[in-house]
């Protein structure tokens, strides 16, 4: 029995060993990045209790990656900077007074829009930078393959791989692009709710799906399968009902 104990309390020890290397392995003990009561962005590790300091900023506008927290954006004097929270300093400027910035989906490029309202993308590993377009308002979409954004409204995608930008609608609501990167869906508003447009992105065309639509709960990965609920109009005639009473009533209902 002694013996037994003794092996219990080895594989015990061995297993905490070899619990705490794979969780530090799969999910890295980033830094942790805040603003602090002086508006200094400083950063602390589990490891080391330490604060350390970054930069001195009044208004951050932090951003972290989208898949890990060991990257992430900031802005300093006005300055968009790329920070590896495992090297420290202030990290790599990227420009200069940008009006939109994020990570795209998977994390390798940035997108910012300048204030010249140029929409450029900078590749993470790399460092260059490539320019989509001109004239950009705000991005919804990012993507290694492709970038979603609007221009005063107007709906446009740009194919990073091919340098080409296609105008997909005029007008838009909400946006979203399937997992294949083959389809585009969304919404315009209607007199009753809203209608929803498929975009086919190899064939530079649009299809209306659905319409009059309340709100969508749920729908396949090519967007061929919705359930939802929609507005509707129903006449009912009430001419007969009561001889005192006659004429139409226009009901408003959901299915």
């Amino acid at each position: 029995s002694y013996l037994i104990v003794i092996g219990i309390f080895i594989l015990s020890i061995a297993l905490i060993i070899i619990g705490t290397f794979f969780r530090t392995s799969v999910n890295p003990d980033y830094p942790l990045v805040f603003t602090d009561s002086n508006s200094n962005l400083m950063y602390i590790t589990k490891s080391n209790n330490t604060k350390n300091d970054i930069v001195s900023s009044a208004d951050a506008k932090i951003i972290y990656a989208n898949n890990d927290t060991r990257y992430l954006l900031y802005v300093n004097n006005n300055a968009l900077y790329l920070l590896d929270t495992t090297v420290g300093g202030e990290g790599t400027k990227i420009a200069d007074a940008p009006i939109d910035y994020g990570f795209s989906a998977e994390d390798d490029y940035i997108y910012y829009v300048d204030n010249t309202n140029k929409l450029n993308i900078y590749n993470r590993k790399d460092e260059k930078i490539k320019t989509i377009d001109d004239k950009v308002t705000k991005v919804e979409i990012a993507n290694a393959k492709y970038t979603l954004y609007s221009k005063d409204g107007v709906l446009y995608i740009g194919d990073l791989t091919e340098d080409e930008n296609y105008k997909v609608n005029n007008e838009y609501q909400k946006v979203e692009i399937n997992k294949a990167n083959k389809l585009v869906l969304y919404s315009v508003k209607s007199s009753v709710g809203y209608d929803y447009y498929l975009y086919n992105i190899a064939l530079n065309s649009n299809i209306k799906v659905l319409t009059n639509v309340n709100k969508i709960y749920a729908k396949n990965s090519d967007y061929t399968k919705f359930i939802y609920t929609k507005s509707v109009t129903v006449s009912q005639n009430l001419a007969n009902i009561t001889k005192s009473e006659s004429g139409s009533k226009t009901l408003s209902t959901k299915e």
